[in-house]
């Protein structure tokens, strides 16, 4: 799986390489090994106190190097020094590294930073509870700490609108004098559910063009930045509801719903960059499942703990819920968009003949014949998704909000 030019993997030839380069200190040294008998291999090491060293130009360098000696008959090792001097050695008493893995496309971004943008030291403690260390490398990845902050502000706020939703729909009936009452052109009884269908139908027709997006410009970044500013403003705003404002909230809680499916498909596109390993990717996956409902479960019981610990009102406790998970989005997203997620190329260029407004939804039909066609398994596999309740999560969490407010009469 390559998404760079500079990813460092290249196809298998009857030759060996090993390029090792050391940015610590000038001179710069490069050495490099031709061996005929073995699979090509490569493999960089950066050391460098300077964080704006880049291995992407190395892995460009390490390219150029693999094209002039591929295919030469000889076996023999140079010592490349900076002041252009060459000498030989007896590969045998130096015998070549092997590869154990290649640098993934996040990797490369981190080393290939500026560090204009990293966090200050005094405000590291932050990530620290969120760092995720690679199994094989044992490392930190920037990168990776930033997915694990990022699901940790997606779960209070999807858990917000179950607060938030039960007050608003009791302060609709009110207005409309019931709930099976008519305010707006919408049953009181049926807000959250209009809502979340308004969603779904506009996130189903627009989120090809947003892939396209992500995947065709340079502004994958942007785009996840301004999606979770807007996603945080929105639930800030919701600790004004009142008897006045319900409407206003609802129209915010539609606005956030889309705006969070949206930077849901950012931050997915950055996850295959993190690793290429099959093992690496499940342990993140994982990991990052755990940090999410884990801090949407203590979120979520420190919001009922103090609901039943101080005489709190329905509008109380959704005003209280509003404010804490604003919070935790703030610090959580503003962090690792801010520090910790890097800018991407263009993934690919546009095929001939199609524009940003098409070339989504023609993929998607390119792909939804392929997978019919050649893969029956993953064809019945998404078929049932269709009546999961992860297909329409925010559909089930509506109708059971609507169910225990006016059927249950839970408060």
């Amino acid at each position: 799986h390559t998404q760079s030019p500079h990813c460092c993997m290249y196809p298998a030839t009857q030759t060996s390489h090993t390029c090792s380069m050391v940015a610590s200190e000038p001179p710069t040294q490069m050495s490099l090994t031709i061996d005929k008998s073995s699979t090509l291999t490569s493999s960089i090491t950066l050391r460098a106190s300077d964080p704006a060293t880049s291995s992407i130009n190395a892995a460009m360098e390490e390219q150029s190097a693999v094209k002039d000696f591929e295919g030469t008959p000889v076996k023999e090792e140079a010592d490349l020094s900076s002041d252009g001097n060459e000498t030989s050695k007896n590969s045998s008493s130096d015998p070549p590294r092997k590869l154990e893995r290649k640098l993934s496309i996040s990797e490369q971004a981190s080393a290939g930073s500026t560090g204009r943008l990293r966090a200050p030291a005094y405000l590291r403690f932050i990530e620290k509870p969120f760092r995720v260390k690679n199994v094989l490398t044992h490392q930190y990845l920037e990168e990776a700490t930033g997915h694990a902050m990022d699901v940790s502000a997606r779960g209070p706020i999807n858990q917000t609108g179950t607060f938030v939703g039960a007050a608003m729909m009791r302060l609709a009936a009110i207005a409309a004098g019931g709930p099976n009452e008519v305010i707006y052109h919408i049953k009181a009884s049926s807000l959250l559910t209009v809502g979340s269908l308004i969603v779904g139908i506009v996130a189903g027709v627009t989120m090809p063009l947003v892939g396209a997006l992500v995947d065709h410009t340079s502004h994958r970044k942007l785009m996840g930045a301004s999606s979770a500013f807007i996603i945080v403003l929105s639930v800030g705003l919701q600790i004004m509801l009142n008897e006045d404002t319900w409407f206003a909230v609802w129209i915010l809680e539609i606005f956030g719903g889309y705006f969070l499916i949206m930077h849901q498909v950012c931050t997915m596109s950055y996850l295959p960059d993190l690793t290429h390993d099959v093992e690496e990717m499940g342990h993140y996956t994982a990991r990052f499942m755990q940090t999410q409902y884990f801090i949407q479960g203590i979120y979520t019981s420190i919001v009922i703990a103090v609901g039943f610990s101080v005489p709190l009102t329905n509008l109380d406790t959704a005003k209280l819920a509003a404010g804490m998970s604003c919070g935790i989005g703030a610090i959580c997203f503003g962090y690792s968009w801010i520090f910790l997620f890097r800018r991407r190329p263009q993934l690919r260029e546009l095929p001939p003949g199609n524009n940003l407004y098409t070339t989504g939804f023609k993929q998607l039909y390119k792909t939804f014949r392929h997978v019919f066609k050649n893969y029956h398994s993953l064809k019945w596999f998404m078929i049932s998704l269709l009546f999961s309740p992860e297909a329409g999560a925010g559909v089930v969490l509506a109708i059971a909000v609507t169910f225990l407010t006016f059927i249950v009469e839970m408060d």
